[in-house]
């Protein structure tokens, strides 16, 4: 019996335009009507989070940074799981081979670059891939309005920044490329030989680092374990290999229509798309299911 649903937001809960959609938002109160908590679990962070789910009036405890910093339902930091300052200084050395590599630093207080234009360049490719159909106008517009939404700190150097900071967290490396080539692959590959990190993705274009045990898996078994419920009993749901951790230990682990491939592989059942609301489908599909039980 389902006792705990934990959704993904990015390609899963909210849709093309990156909001929650209004059979998505009815789905989560007709569970929560029933007794049964939700939980965001994402590698937003938690600046990032909160506009669409304050738009959709969504109040629950929420899993950011892929598992690295914990809130519960008044944004009350629970937990925090950060990378050591060797390893990001160790994952910004080997950036610098690659002239073509967005990246940021999802620092506890907020987000952080060295690299104005290529961010502009990351979200306009960010939103071309969501507004298929959108004219230059439209997207250009939207980029604009995702650039306030999604507001950036910059320093001269990360890697100074990283040198004198002492007492901010870093809780995520963002990296991703700015145009299509191969260099994010040798970036993984690179990066693959630190110890101590987890590599996940939430898009074929980027790459997410975080600590060992900032994974949204690690997270959902925490949180089960507070509510003395048993992982048999969350529903789980994604779109991508962030996802993977937390899809692959629950009883009802579920990947969206437009999941990758490995991700459909581990799940128990598979959902329409993001802009289908899929995430309202699979819950209905479930829970009914019991109900009937």
């Amino acid at each position: 019996m389902i006792k705990l649903i934990v959704s993904d937001m990015d390609g899963t809960l909210l849709d093309n335009t990156l909001n929650v959609t209004k059979e998505n938002k009815d789905a989560i109160l007709y569970t929560t009507k029933k007794g049964i908590p939700f939980v965001i679990a994402t590698g937003r962070h938690l600046n990032e989070a909160l506009p669409a789910l304050k738009a959709a009036d969504l109040h629950c405890p929420i899993i950011s940074a892929n598992g690295a910093a914990i809130y519960n339902e008044h944004q009350e930091l629970i937990k925090v799981n950060a990378i050591s300052p060797n390893n990001v200084l160790a994952v910004l050395e080997i950036a610098e081979k690659y002239d073509t590599l967005f990246i940021e630093l999802m620092m506890l207080s907020g987000i952080l670059s060295d690299q104005p234009k290529k961010r502009e360049m990351m979200m306009k490719t960010f939103i071309s891939g969501r507004l298929h159909n959108g004219t230059p106008e439209e997207i250009e517009l939207a980029v604009k309005e995702k650039l306030k939404e999604f507001p950036v700190s910059y320093v001269s150097s990360l890697q100074q920044f990283i040198k004198e900071e002492k007492t901010d967290k870093v809780l995520k490396i963002f990296v991703c490329n700015t145009v299509q080539n191969e260099q994010l692959d040798a970036f993984r590959q690179d990066i693959s030989q630190l110890s101590d990190v987890s590599i996940t993705s939430s898009h074929p274009e980027n790459v997410e680092i975080n600590s060992l045990y900032a994974q949204k898996g690690i997270a959902v078994k925490d949180m089960a374990r507070q509510m003395n419920i048993s992982l048999e009993d969350v529903f789980a749901i994604g779109d991508n290999m962030n996802d993977y951790s937390m899809i692959s230990v629950v009883g009802y682990g579920v990947a969206m229509g437009n999941a990758v491939p490995n991700l459909k592989k581990a799940a128990r059942y598979v959902t329409d798309k993001n802009f289908e609301s899929g995430v309202a489908k699979a819950i209905y599909h479930f829970v009914n299911e019991e109900n009937l039980a």
